[in-house]
């Protein structure tokens, strides 16, 4: 199982296009069971196990049949759920949150030293 920086990092790599099983397994190794909490899929996935609930990812082309056990392929691509967007787009929104409050901080920074240095002058 990922854990959330790895999940962000693996749909920033679908988003990107290594979108293939082969390539997202060669950075995150994940094993069968792991691979069927990220996907979304009629199947009946303990909830206690599953943290997103619904699927993040889904096959680009669904392979058929696609059952419990799949076998899968180098060459199965995935895309993005809108569930896996959301988590990206809250990653973003939290970085720019972030970036913006450590551009406060200096500013903060910068008015104090100015204030301080007007105070040792007098």
């Amino acid at each position: 199982m990922l854990t959330d920086s790895q999940t962000v990092e693996f749909l920033k790599m679908i988003k990107s296009g290594n979108n293939t099983y082969g390539k997202l397994q060669e950075r995150f190794p994940l094993d069968h069971r792991d691979w069927s909490l990220y996907i979304d899929n009629d199947f009946d996935v303990n909830p206690v196990n599953n943290k997103y609930k619904i699927g993040i990812i889904e096959f680009v082309a669904a392979p058929r049949p696609y059952f419990r056990e799949y076998q899968f392929k180098n060459d199965d691509a995935f895309k993005l759920t809108v569930a896996g967007q959301n988590i990206l787009d809250r990653d973003k929104k939290e970085c720019r949150n972030l970036y913006l409050s450590v551009i406060a901080a200096v500013g903060g920074l910068i008015a104090l030293i100015e204030f301080l240095a007007k105070l040792i002058r007098l």
